[in-house]
């Protein structure tokens, strides 16, 4: 009467067991965190005091040097800056980029006046070319060659190219 059932007896190991892997597992993941947080803390101190530690595989996966890309760019314009060539040419880019932007200024500008001078010289031989189909299309009436209903058709057509010439504007 003393003694539990097998089964009763095996459920509360299996439980105490449980128990005893979770705390295990929870101090485990404690001390992980822990170590962690010293060897980071130990890496902040050496850079701080400038020490860096030589010991190979002493921190595996972690750069040497906090920031190695940014030391490396240095030296790469260091390297670069050294060549009077570069220099010249760096210093010369600024100058090269307005004279561009200058001439583009320039030719666009010749451009615009060229354009302008185009269009006046279109609108001035349409103007004439209208100019000697209404007198054309009046010769013609006047000496009866066409209707004058022909002829006020065309004048209104006439007409509307040059209202709608001009509306364009």
């Amino acid at each position: 009467m003393g003694t539990q059932p097998p089964e009763e007896n095996q459920g509360a190991k299996d439980s105490r067991n449980e128990e005893r892997f979770h705390s295990v597992e929870e101090r485990l993941g404690h001390l992980e965190e822990d170590a962690r947080l010293r060897t980071v803390e130990e890496r902040v101190q050496d850079l701080e005091e400038g020490r860096v530690s030589e010991i190979e595989g002493e921190n595996e996966g972690v750069p040497d040097i906090e920031g190695e890309g940014q030391r490396t760019l240095y030296l790469t314009l260091a390297a670069l800056l050294k060549d009077l060539l570069v220099v010249q040419t760096i210093a010369a880019l600024p100058k090269t980029v307005s004279e561009a932007v200058k001439d583009r200024s320039d030719l666009r500008t010749k451009e615009i006046e060229a354009q302008r001078r185009v269009s006046a010289r279109v609108f001035y031989f349409g103007l004439g070319f209208s100019a000697f189909v209404l007198v054309a299309l009046s010769a013609l009436a006047w000496h009866d060659k066409i209707t004058k209903d022909v002829f006020a058709g065309l004048v209104g057509s006439l007409i509307g190219y040059w209202y709608g010439r001009e509306k364009g504007r």
